[in-house]
């Protein structure tokens, strides 16, 4: 299998899920779809950055417990959704309904983690002796496909629902702290070759959640503040007649 065909496996969950949202008979937001996802591989360049500076930093380069935690945390949590953050609030938002926006900021993660996949490939490569044995490195991109990119999108999603609540007059930051905590636990745990890196699936399967809850408490929001509107305005139709 040649270098192409990995680097395309890297990318097949951001480029299957953008086939579907882009292709739906009432969706006609693919341009977007596709500046989100540009947007997250550009995210990588300026995290990438900041983080060879910041492991130069004697606190991130202990061996202790206590370090490798907040490592994770600060080094991976909030540099990577830090930036994250702020490219989807570059994302297109002239009136940009939740399942649109939360799409985005979902295909966003997606491709930030792909590329790190990407990454992490052309590391395993190098340490290969030719292409032609690559079944490691199939199962490393299997891997991080249902682990790192999954943590990517679902914290993503949790940074989009916070951004998109911000611009209609809710400000919960809850789901923008569970997005840093919750991908930094993740490489905390996934960093253990014991059994603990098997809680690495917990931090994963608790960003999910909290994407359900957020994106619920949104929406009934939003239906509210809609009902509320159409009862101010019967009202104050009411009181002309």
């Amino acid at each position: 299998m040649n270098i192409t065909s990995l680097f395309a496996l890297c990318f097949l969950p951001v480029i299957t899920v953008f086939a579907f949202v882009s292709f739906l008979p009432k969706d006609k937001r693919i341009l977007k779809y596709l500046v989100s996802c540009l947007f997250g591989i550009m995210t990588v360049i300026p995290a990438s950055f900041i983080q060879f500076f910041v492991l130069k930093i004697p606190l991130f380069s202990s061996n202790s417990f206590v370090s490798i935690l907040i490592t994770s945390i600060i080094f991976n949590g909030l540099i990577e959704e830090a930036f994250k953050f702020l490219f989807i609030t570059l994302v297109p938002k002239k009136k940009q309904p939740l399942p649109t926006f939360f799409i985005c900021s979902i295909l966003l993660g997606m491709s930030s983690g792909a590329v790190e996949t990407m990454i992490y490939v052309l590391g395993a490569l190098q340490k290969s002796a030719s292409f032609s044995d690559t079944n490691e490195i199939l199962k490393l991109i299997l891997m991080r496909i249902f682990s790192a990119q999954a943590i990517h999108a679902f914290c993503a999603g949790l940074s989009g629902i916070f951004i998109w609540r911000m611009r209609n007059g809710s400000r919960n930051i809850p789901p923008l702290v569970y997005s840093v905590v919750l991908h930094g636990f993740y490489n905390f745990f996934i960093a253990f070759s014991s059994g603990f890196h098997w809680f690495a699936v917990i931090s994963i399967l608790m960003a999910a959640v909290e994407c359900r809850i957020w994106y619920q408490t949104a929406k009934n929001s939003k239906n509210s503040q809609q009902i509320q509107n159409m009862q101010l305005t019967q009202s104050e139709e009411n009181s002309t007649l």
